[in-house]
């Protein structure tokens, strides 16, 4: 078992289907078989599912409750930033529930930021392999991703969602997450052109993105009636210069408030 005892992994979920509860479980088995490390998960509800989980009651395992700010959508960066502000590790990857990697690639992006060698690391650096569900109770009794290696890649891009490893006060510095971004949208792409524009150094560790097939929710649409604003914003950060963003930045009323 690997040591990232002063780490924390950072899962924000809203349970809107059956799948995304089990893949949670199962995400957070995995985690616990391979490593000593904390995981910290933050539920949108009511309605609350995770912590009646008789899986996720284990040792170093925490739920914690969040409210619906919008009920028709997922707000994923605002639940990530109350997970940054109750994590008490120095570092902290924040990870979807659906997503995994080998346990080498989790180490190496840690061991990346460990040695300072990095603000925020990707633990992939290829396209996605899906995981259909009738292998993921296979999964779920062997937690081993190995055989899964030679499955064909879902498309050609190498994402910038899934997880991102972070030293947690740099990544408090360039504003951690963008709540103008709600419900899933290009949150992670903004957030990837914010942390290079402010001068972070950002790296990815080798291996593929493993993703747990599941049904997506009302909730958890990727189209949606916010989908031309989250892009604008998005656009809107990528044209600024890197003096203008900063000082927006510091003005963000989540960086002035507990997160």
């Amino acid at each position: 078992m690997r040591d990232l005892s002063d780490a924390t992994f950072l899962i924000p979920v809203r349970i809107e289907s059956p799948h995304r509860l089990r893949n949670l479980e199962l995400n957070t088995r995995y985690l616990r078989h391979h490593f000593n490390t904390n995981i910290l998960i933050g539920e949108e509800g009511p309605p609350y599912c995770a912590a009646d989980s008789s899986v996720l009651r284990t040792p170093g395992v925490v739920v914690i409750r969040l409210p619906i700010l919008n009920p028709d959508l997922f707000w994923r960066t605002r639940a990530t930033n109350r997970l940054v502000y109750f994590s008490s590790t120095p570092y902290a990857a924040s990870l979807d529930a659906d997503v995994l990697f080998l346990p080498q690639q989790y180490a190496k992006a840690y061991q990346l930021l460990k040695t300072n060698m990095a603000d925020a690391v990707y633990p992939f650096a290829m396209p996605t392999k899906r995981i259909p569900r009738h292998l993921h109770v296979h999964l779920f009794r062997t937690c081993d991703l190995r055989p899964f290696y030679q499955f064909p890649n879902s498309n050609d891009a190498v994402a910038t969602g899934g997880c991102l490893f972070f030293d947690v006060a740099r990544f408090r510095h360039y504003g951690v997450e963008n709540e103008r971004i709600v419900g899933w949208g290009p949150e992670d792409i903004e957030r990837d052109v914010r942390l290079r524009r402010l001068g972070a150094r950002i790296r990815r560790a080798p291996g593929p993105l493993f993703h747990l097939e599941h049904r997506r929710g009302r909730t958890s649409r990727t189209v949606h009636e916010f989908s031309r604003v989250n892009e604008n914003e998005c656009a809107r950060i990528a044209s600024l210069e890197p003096t203008d963003l900063a000082a927006e930045v510091l003005t963000w009323p989540w960086i002035g408030r507990p997160l």
